[in-house]
Parts: structure tokens; C-alpha cells; sequence
């Protein structure tokens, strides 16, 4: 069976080549920008650490037009309840609130979500992903559950699921299975059905890497 392999960063010959073609263009364009108004833009808070973020956020999004993952780094506060969580993100709930009490607070100050389209092969069903098919698919990504996190990625970016509409499973003790999922302006939580539809992105933390043996 086909095995889904990590992909490897961006080298810093490819973040060179980025720089090269801004740099050019920023050349071309010098005279139609004022130096006074450019050191204004610098000067701003946090100046140009600032407008690194902003350059980076906008080659982001181009990248992940072609891409079938993404990739969010999030700072998680683990010390609310999972209701507070929800309601900070201030979209309108379709929820299980026993479910939302069960749901797990996770660990870790500041995770690295990684959101992922599965590949055909990874569905049993041409339309349709079970709650098993979902978990292969974690596993094979080295992926672990962390519903919190996902919240906090819609709370730190409100617009994400807007255009990435996506979900999370998570399982209790007893192996009952129960689900988070965004879309546009609505975010839904209660007992998995096992069948997640194909246009869904799927979300999870990286696990920790093994300590390498001396």
C-alpha cells in the first residue's frame, strides 16, 4: 500500500530564490515609492519584523493554493474550559455539550498544526471517509488529535474554514468516537458518525520525534 511520506521544509537555496524575485521586483518598482514613506512603513510598530509577517502570510497563502497541506503554528491556552475555547472564536455552535465537557485539553503552550487533504486511496468509499480511514491517515502522517488546537486556529485566524472547511476526531477511553468540525461562520461538536465527507480538511499536531539513540 502506498505510504504517505512527510515532506521536507523549504531549503534556504528555495527561501534565497524567494528573496531574489522580491528583491527584483522591489527594483523595478523603487521610483514609484517614496524613501521617506518606505522608512514611515519600517518605522511602524514592530516595524520590520512586522512586514516580514505580512510578505510571509501573503507567499503563504500562494503556496498553499497548490498545496494539500497546511500548515498553522498556534499558541493554545490550555487553562479555559473547552467552552470558553468555542465561544472565543465567536462562531455560531451547533454542539453536544456533554461532548464539549469530555473533549481533551491537550498539552503544549504552542503546537504546529498540520491540516491535510487525504489522497482517494485513504477513502473505503468513493464519497465518504470513515472514523477508522481518518485515524490510518493521522497515523500515517505522524499526526496526534489535539481538538484544542484546532480551535485555536480558527480563534487566531477567523476566516480559515471560510475557505478550508475541516474537522477532528478525538476518542475517549471507553473507544467512543466524538468530532469537531469548522465551516463558514459555524462550528459543530458531538458523537462521530463515521462518515466524513471528501471536501474536508482534517487537522492534527505533529508528534514528538523519537530521541535518537546513542
Amino acid at each position: 500500500m502506498t505510504q504517505t511520506v512527510p515532506e521536507a521544509p523549504m531549503t534556504h537555496g528555495q527561501i534565497e530564490e524567494v528573496l531574489d524575485k522580491l528583491r527584483d521586483v522591489m527594483c523595478d518598482h523603487r521610483f514609484e515609492i517614496p524613501s521617506a514613506v518606505v522608512q514611515q512603513v519600517l518605522n511602524q510598530v514592530l516595524g520590520a519584523e512586522k512586514l516580514g509577517r505580512i510578505l510571509f502570510t501573503t507567499f503563504r497563502e500562494q503556496v498553499e493554493t497548490v498545496s494539500n497541506h497546511i500548515v498553522r503554528r498556534v499558541k493554545v491556552n490550555r487553562n479555559r474550559t473547552q467552552q470558553e475555547a468555542l465561544d472565543a472564536t465567536n462562531r455560531t455552535q451547533n454542539i453536544d455539550r456533554e461532548v464539549v465537557c469530555c473533549m481533551p485539553i491537550g498539552e503544549g503552550d504552542e503546537v504546529e498544526v498540520v491540516f491535510f487533504k487525504p489522497e482517494p486511496w485513504e477513502y473505503s468509499d468513493i464519497d465518504y471517509m470513515s472514523d477508522d480511514d481518518l485515524k490510518m491517515a493521522l497515523k500515517r502522517r505522524k499526526l496526534k488529535n489535539d481538538p484544542m488546537a484546532i480551535i485555536a486556529v480558527n480563534e487566531a485566524d477567523p476566516t480559515f474554514a471560510d475557505e478550508n472547511p475541516h474537522g477532528a476526531l478525538w476518542e475517549d477511553f471507553q473507544g467512543n468516537l466524538y468530532f469537531i468540525m469548522f465551516r463558514r461562520c459555524r462550528v459543530n461538536v458531538g458523537h462521530s458518525t463515521a462518515c466524513w465527507h471528501y471536501d474536508l480538511w482534517f487537522g492534527g499536531v505533529r508528534l514528538p520525534a523519537c530521541p535518537t539513540r546513542r
